[in-house]
């Protein structure tokens, strides 16, 4: 365990792997997370990172009970490959409620990667630890992702928090921000199949 989270989630269809954050992929991360395309729908990424800068990072959010980081590895003719993280946020043990995200490098995009780390994030908090909400956030203009929310996960659009994100790059810009929630009865009545379907197991 790291901290009260499993080491390794487990993928249903054994294609990715799902590794909690440890120092040997620091400057994999500090690559993720200044890559421009990542970056894109995410202003509030730095736009340069340093391999210490990226330790610290993981670091800090290792000692949070509350957040959890997983590297995303695929395998492909026997060669793993890391291609992003997916984790959780802010998790609530009294109001029973955490935050869920990814991130993903260009070349793992539009491959099935993010709805399979996702349902994987998405079982272990309702079905193992039992969370009642799960939320999200994209800016308003990730269409990308807003359409896996909206029609893939059928998750619930909750508002547009306005001017929430600000932009490294210019400061004076701040992003709207689209909220979704899954809640616990909807996993249950609806969500988890869907994604069990989508991914054919």
């Amino acid at each position: 365990m790291a901290g009260n989270h499993p080491l390794k989630l487990t993928s249903p269809t054994n294609r990715l792997q799902f590794d909690i954050a440890d120092s040997s992929e620091d400057h994999l991360i500090a690559t993720l997370r200044t890559d421009p395309d990542v970056r894109r729908y995410l202003p509030q990424l730095p736009i340069t990172m340093s391999v210490a800068e990226a330790a610290k990072l993981r670091e800090t959010r290792a000692a949070n009970p509350g957040f959890a980081d997983y590297h995303i590895h695929i395998t492909e003719k026997g060669v793993s490959t890391f291609v992003g993280t997916v984790g959780l946020k802010h998790l609530d043990e009294f109001q029973k409620s955490a935050e869920a995200g990814i991130l993903l490098l260009p070349n793992a995009q539009g491959k099935g990667v993010a709805t399979e780390a996702l349902y994987v994030v998405l079982a272990y908090l309702f079905n193992e630890r039992q969370v009642h909400r799960v939320t999200f956030e994209t800016s308003v203009d990730n269409k990308s992702m807003r359409g896996w929310l909206d029609v893939v996960a059928g998750a619930k659009l909750e508002g547009i928090l306005r001017g929430c994100w600000r932009d490294v790059e210019d400061p004076r810009r701040f992003v709207d921000v689209a909220s979704y929630s899954i809640l616990e009865e909807e996993w249950k009545g609806s969500v988890e199949e869907r994604l069990k379907a989508k991914l054919r197991f």
